[in-house]
């Protein structure tokens, strides 16, 4: 009897794993072949549903082994509806949207569509900035939004970014723009903010569509948008990048010989730089004793190393018909090619939206920095016995 009873358990084991299947497979781009993150990958007419990872890849559970429709979309892709089977991978291609003109803009007032926008409006969304290797989010627009231009004040990293839309309107006043995160106005908010962690940047540059904002749109209003949670499965998705920084060119020195014999020569015919000459290096029959002086080049020394520099970011977002959530969770480490300069930076973005009712959502967004920057930077205004630069030149 107690045989009977182990084997009723055995098969009913069996059959309870046989009752649920698990879909999986892979999305890419169908021109170029590279993966797609961030596919939502849902069962029509059900709740079930996930997300590519950052290799594109995917994995669902349902609650059999039987073939279902899997429907397939990204922001400015086609929609595909696929037929897959539990248990054999699937590889799905998708085509880029024809008409983007019904691309959804978002605008000081809300949204629209390309189509139906008539005012000058740049946008750049999170697939054009997840492959950039900066941990700067305001670098990382350079030369990606027409008319805005985006200048850094040095090398040095976490250094001040300026941004200005079509160029200075004032000479005595402040050029920045007006930035606004998730519908609230903030100041500078790109200092601390993560690449991985946006969802699209919207620069409004006319009047009519800064209007909203009044006088202080008058610089252009730059509109933040950052990721949020999505309906199904919760994912954890991971995102990291290292790498090396190195000046790639310096500047000719002399090497003390050198150095002696063209102060010997720029001091003739000058009294008082002969003497002065004659104070620090001595006679003319002296210079030949710098050749076995040693050569020591203090721009590779101040900037010749190479700057390591590397991202960790770590992402967990799902949610269901109510409530969504995404919590993202990054570390910069950052070293400049002059010694003893780096950045450390730790950054922490909670979103959380909930449904209440038909008329009723509230939502709730955290973000939190801690950085720290070491060195000086190599552009003090003060004077040049102050500025790292000059005196390396010098």
């Amino acid at each position: 009897m107690k045989y009977i009873l182990l084997t009723l358990l055995f098969f009913t084991g069996i059959l309870s794993a046989k009752a649920q299947g698990i879909l999986s497979g892979k999305v890419t781009d169908e021109s170029s072949g590279s993966a797609l993150t961030g596919v939502t990958m849902r069962i029509p007419g059900t709740e079930t549903g996930t997300q590519t990872d950052a290799n594109g890849n995917f994995v669902l559970q349902v609650q059999n082994n039987n073939p279902v429709k899997l429907e397939c979309s990204f922001i400015g892709y086609k929609t595909k509806v696929v037929t897959a089977t539990p248990g054999k991978p699937v590889n799905i291609e998708l085509s880029l949207a024809v008409n983007s003109l019904k691309e959804v803009v978002a605008i000081g007032y809300g949204t629209t569509t390309k189509g139906a926008l008539t005012a000058a409006v740049s946008t750049v969304s999170a697939h054009d900035l997840k492959d950039i290797p900066i941990n700067s989010a305001a670098e990382a627009l350079a030369g990606r939004l027409a008319g805005v231009q985006v200048t850094g004040s040095e090398g040095m990293p976490g250094a001040e970014v300026n941004i200005r839309v079509r160029g200075g309107i004032s000479i005595t006043q402040d050029n920045s723009p007006l930035y606004v995160v998730d519908g609230m106005i903030e100041d500078d908010p790109l200092s601390t903010m993560d690449v991985q962690n946006i969802a699209s940047i919207t620069v409004l540059k006319d009047a009519s569509a800064t209007a909203i904002y009044g006088a202080r749109g008058a610089n252009g209003v730059i509109i933040i948008t950052t990721k949020s949670g999505h309906r199904g499965k919760t994912t954890v998705t991971y995102n990291g990048f290292f790498g090396f920084q190195k000046v790639e060119k310096t500047l000719p020195v002399l090497n003390p010989y050198q150095y002696v014999l063209y102060q010997y020569e720029s001091s003739r015919g000058n009294t008082t730089k002969e003497q002065q000459f004659a104070s620090q290096f001595g006679t003319f029959q002296d210079i030949g004793l710098y050749k076995e002086a040693p050569f020591v080049n203090w721009q590779d020394q101040a900037f010749g190393r190479n700057a390591f520099m590397e991202t960790h970011n770590v992402a967990v977002s799902g949610g269901d018909s109510k409530t969504q959530f995404n919590l993202s969770l990054t570390d910069n480490e950052s070293q400049a090619v002059m010694v003893g300069s780096g950045l450390n930076r730790k950054l922490v973005n909670f979103r959380i939206s909930h449904k209440a009712g038909n008329k009723f959502k509230m939502g709730l967004n955290l973000r939190f920095d801690n950085q720290s920057i070491s060195g000086q930077g190599t552009s003090n205004p003060g004077s040049s016995g102050l500025n790292f630069l000059r005196q390396v030149v010098k």
